[in-house]
């Protein structure tokens, strides 16, 4: 496939932005007027951070919760069940009722692959939710009946480690009866899930370098890959997914969000790019947030810290989180 490279661009403006404790922000999701942001460090301090966004030149921290130790890794959000997800890289998933949004009130904390040693759920790196079922990524990939959310039942599982498993999973996109599920062995993995108590892999994809974010549009996958940028790949037929273009960002690709033919993508260490993927076979670049001018890799902005680890779109504006703060950005081609 191709490999394209950045074309001329223009520049987001920036609406607002609110600093949020911790270390490191490594998570945003946004339901209506307000913003979930997940955020830990080195110190064993961690949160779930709630954001009023209904004025966003003035974005506001107006509710907080508690998340296990150590380091959440990404959030998920459900309008329609007002439910937030926070995957934990030691603790399992931290379940949310927002009911009241800026009071989060702690549902359940289900735990797949326990280690019954330490009493730590070892790698849960993400969480996908269709309504009734909450798939996990970690050591294992797992499936959760969530007809109860505040007692979560492990339906299925496919361990890792053994004939017909896969890697330990870092990475959930779920179209339609079937998941596709990246790994740390640089694999994508096509996991027929129409039964959510047996799930059945279908297919793999080997994969060249590590994944850190997926989207789906129409009959793509956008995988965020840190060695060769933004790649799309055709899983009109999920049996056989192909590979179409491929566009370098600069910096590393760790997070991204979809908002109908605009890919957003948050690149490490500068900024986060727009790109139009209408064509998926040829992806176009069209804009960038540049915070500090002239700075960072190829003198064309840095955001301040490592990051964005996550990025949220949701009326037209785009949530970055960073190292440091909230930022809420507006695409100039929008």
């Amino acid at each position: 496939p191709a490999i394209g490279v950045l074309a001329a661009f223009c520049e987001m403006e920036e609406d607002g932005r609110v600093s949020i404790p911790g270390e490191f922000k490594t998570g945003v999701g946004v339901i209506g007027n307000y913003a979930y942001v997940s955020w830990g460090g080195n110190d064993y301090n961690q949160g779930l951070e709630v954001v009023d966004i209904s004025d966003p030149a003035n974005p506001t921290v107006v509710g907080h919760a508690e998340t296990g130790a150590y380091w959440p890794t990404r959030v998920t959000v459900s309008e329609a069940d007002n439910l937030v997800f926070v995957s934990h890289q030691w603790d399992g998933v931290y379940v949310f009722d927002v009911s009241d949004p800026i009071h989060p009130v702690q549902l359940s904390n289900p735990r797949p692959h326990l280690d019954i040693d330490t009493g730590w759920a070892w790698r849960t790196t993400d969480a996908a939710y269709d309504g009734r079922y909450m798939y996990t990524a970690g050591v294992w990939f797992e499936i959760w009946d969530m007809l109860d959310p505040s007692n979560p039942v492990q339906v299925a599982e496919i361990p890792t480690g053994d004939a017909g498993s896969i890697a330990n999973t870092e990475l959930i996109r779920l179209v339609g009866d079937f998941a596709y599920v990246s790994d740390l062995v640089g694999q994508i993995h096509v996991i027929d899930i129409a039964d959510p108590a047996a799930p059945e892999i279908m297919t793999s994809m080997d994969w060249p370098g590590k994944m850190w974010s997926m989207q789906y549009s129409g009959d793509h996958l956008f995988a965020m890959d840190l060695e060769f940028g933004v790649r799309a790949v055709d899983v009109s037929n999920p049996l056989m997914p192909i590979r179409r273009d491929t566009i370098r960002t600069s910096g590393e690709p760790i997070s991204s969000a979809l908002d109908g033919n605009r890919l957003y993508v948050g690149a490490n260490l500068t900024g986060v790019f727009g790109f139009d993927v209408s064509d998926p076979g040829d992806i176009v670049h069209t804009s960038l947030s540049v915070v500090d001018e002239g700075a960072g890799a190829g003198g064309i902005g840095i955001i301040e810290g490592d990051g964005p680890f996550g990025l949220a779109v949701s009326n037209g504006l785009i949530f970055a989180a960073t190292k440091p703060d909230l930022r809420i950005l507006r695409d100039c081609e929008l």
